[in-house]
């Protein structure tokens, strides 16, 4: 689950116990100009990725850990991210 602290703009992806849906984890994203910026999200490699459709960066997130591992520049802005078949695919913006 995404979440942000929109005052201070700093989303951050929120790891999540399943049996007392109490956050146990908030990974920071960066810090955004916007209130509402535009994040993707998808599982599989072995990793949660994160599109920042306003930084257009690709985030690569060790699932174990929970900490930034990669930061990839996109040209344009990611809007949609799959993952399957030993690749992710983006969707991008101009």
């Amino acid at each position: 689950m995404a979440g942000a602290d929109y005052a201070g703009r700093h989303p951050a992806l929120w790891r999540i116990d399943p049996q007392t849906l109490q956050v146990t984890q908030a990974i920071p994203l960066g810090k955004s100009r916007f209130s509402a910026s535009y994040f993707g999200l998808a599982t599989g490699e072995g990793a949660v990725w994160v599109t920042d459709h306003e930084g257009g960066t690709l985030l690569r997130i060790d699932p174990g850990t929970g900490t930034v591992v990669s930061t990839t520049r996109i040209g344009g802005h990611p809007s949609g991210i799959a993952v399957g078949a030993g690749r992710v695919w983006l969707s991008v913006d101009d």
